[in-house]
C-alpha cells in the first residue's frame, strides 16, 4: 500500500464500527495530516462507509475545514439515507404485521438486521431497500399482499414520473432463473421504496447447468423452524438464525468480490461487505456455534467461497485473525489458488476463470480487477443472466446479441 498510504490506512481503520483509544488516536493523527481528500471520499463513498466515517468525525470531535467543505454534498445525501432507512423500517413493520395476520413464515435479510440488531444504530449502516425471504409455497400470497398494499413490479421512470409495470417476459425471466422476484416498488410521498423478494437464500451456484450447492434444501430442514426475532420499531421482526445469517452474508461478499460485471459497474468488492461480517461475528459470537457453522459450510459444499471471505477477513482486522484461527484451519481447501481467481460460474464459459494480478489488500483500492477483466474478458458470458438467457434461447438474448 505505498501509493496513497496514508488515505488507505484511515480507509481500513474506518471500517470498523467501534474505534478503541488507540485507533481513535491513529485515526486523529491521520486526519491530521495532509491528505487527499478527492481520492478519500471516493474510496469512502465507492466501500460504503460513509455513514460509519461521519460517526466518527462526530465520536473524535474533529475539526477540518477542508474535510468539511468536501462533504457537503456526501453529508446531504446521508441525511436523505437515513430518513429512507426510516421510512423503510416503518414499512417493514408495517408488511411483516401482515405476513403474521396470516401465519406467513419470513426472515428479513441484510440492512435492516445488520441496522437495528448488529450495529444497533441507522446512524452507522444505511441501506437502500429491503430484502425478505419467504418460502416458495408463499410466494404467491407474499407478492399479493405486497400488491395490495401498492407495490408494483416495476422501475421509476424519471420522465413520466411513475413506476412503469415491468415486462411480462421479465417478471417470468427473474421467476424463472434468479433467486429473488423482480422488484417491488412504491412511491411513499416523495420516497420510492424498493423491496426484493426472495424465493432462494443465494444465487444458484451451478455449473454446467448442474447445481454445486444448494442452500435451499438445508434452509427447509433446519432453518425455517428456528428463525431468530429482532425488536425494530417496537415490533418483533424474524430474520435467519446468526449461523444462517452468517452464511448468507459471506456468500453474498463473496459472489460481489469475484464477479467482474460488479467491478464494471463499481459495485464490488466492498469494505462495508466486510466491516458487516466483522460486526455480526463480535456482536453474536457466543450465538454463533463455529462447529456448527463448519459443519453447514462442508454440507452444502461452500468451502471456497466462505473460506475467501474469511481468510480475506482475518487479514483485513487483527481481531478477526485470533477468532477465526481454528476456523479456517478446519475449512483449508488442499489448493488455494481459488483465492486470486475472479468469475463464478453463471459467468464464466468453460472450467478457466480469470487471475488478479495484485494480492487482496491492494486490489481493495484500486482498478485493477477491471483492467484484469479486459485482459481475459473472453473467459466471460456478458453477464450472469444473460447466459442462462441465451442458454434458454429467449428472444429477449437474441435481441440484445
Amino acid at each position: 500500500m505505498k501509493e496513497k498510504e496514508q488515505e488507505k490506512s484511515l480507509i481500513i481503520l474506518m471500517a470498523h464500527s467501534v474505534l478503541s483509544p488507540r485507533q481513535r488516536s491513529e485515526f486523529c493523527a491521520l486526519l491530521a495530516r495532509e491528505l487527499d481528500y478527492d481520492y478519500l471520499i471516493k474510496q469512502i463513498k465507492r466501500h460504503k462507509l460513509l455513514p460509519i466515517f461521519i460517526n466518527h468525525l462526530k465520536s473524535c470531535e474533529i475539526e477540518n475545514s477542508s474535510l468539511e467543505v468536501c462533504l457537503k454534498e456526501e453529508q446531504a445525501e446521508y441525511e436523505k439515507r437515513l430518513e429512507l432507512c426510516r421510512i423503510l423500517d416503518r414499512e417493514l413493520c408495517q408488511i411483516t404485521k401482515l405476513f403474521a395476520e396470516r401465519d406467513i413464515s419470513y426472515a428479513v435479510l441484510k440492512g435492516p438486521i445488520l441496522a437495528n440488531a448488529i450495529y444497533d444504530s441507522l446512524d452507522k449502516r444505511t441501506y437502500g431497500d429491503l430484502d425478505i425471504l419467504v418460502k416458495k409455497s408463499d410466494i404467491n400470497v407474499v407478492s399479493s399482499i405486497l400488491k395490495e398494499q401498492g407495490y408494483v413490479q416495476g422501475d421509476w421512470d424519471n420522465e413520466k414520473k411513475e413506476i412503469i409495470p415491468a415486462p411480462r417476459e421479465m417478471l417470468l425471466t427473474f421467476n424463472l432463473l434468479m433467486h429473488e422476484l423482480y422488484p417491488f416498488t412504491k412511491m411513499i410521498g416523495q420516497t420510492l421504496v424498493s423491496i426484493d423478494l426472495h424465493k432462494e437464500l443465494h444465487v444458484p451456484y451451478r455449473k454446467n447447468g448442474q447445481p454445486v450447492y444448494d442452500v435451499d434444501a438445508f434452509l427447509n430442514s433446519s432453518c425455517w423452524p428456528n428463525l431468530e426475532n429482532i425488536k425494530l420499531c417496537g415490533e418483533q421482526i424474524s430474520t435467519l438464525k446468526w449461523n444462517y445469517f452468517l452464511l448468507q452474508l459471506c456468500l453474498h461478499a463473496y459472489i460481489d468480490e469475484v464477479s467482474p460485471f460488479n467491478y464494471i459497474n463499481n459495485d464490488g468488492g466492498k469494505l462495508r461487505a466486510y466491516c458487516d461480517i466483522r460486526e455480526l461475528i463480535l456482536s453474536k459470537r457466543s450465538s454463533i456455534n463455529f462447529d456448527q457453522f463448519i459443519d453447514l459450510v462442508q454440507e452444502i459444499k461452500v468451502n471456497e467461497p466462505i473460506y475467501y471471505i474469511l481468510a480475506n477477513l482475518a487479514e483485513l482486522y487483527d481481531d478477526m485473525e485470533e477468532i477465526l484461527t481454528s476456523v479456517l484451519f478446519q475449512m483449508r481447501p488442499n489448493n488455494l489458488d481459488f483465492m486470486n481467481e475472479f468469475g463464478y460460474s453463471m459467468e464464466v464459459l468453460g472450467e478457466q476463470r480469470g487471475r488478479y494480478s495484485k494480492p487482496f489488500m491492494e486490489r481493495i483500492f484500486d482498478s485493477s480487477p477491471q483492467e484484469d477483466f479486459e485482459r481475459q474478458k473472453h473467459l466471460f458470458r456478458r453477464s450472469p443472466l444473460q447466459s442462462q438467457l441465451e442458454f434458454l434461447g429467449l428472444t429477449e438474448a437474441k435481441k440484445d446479441s
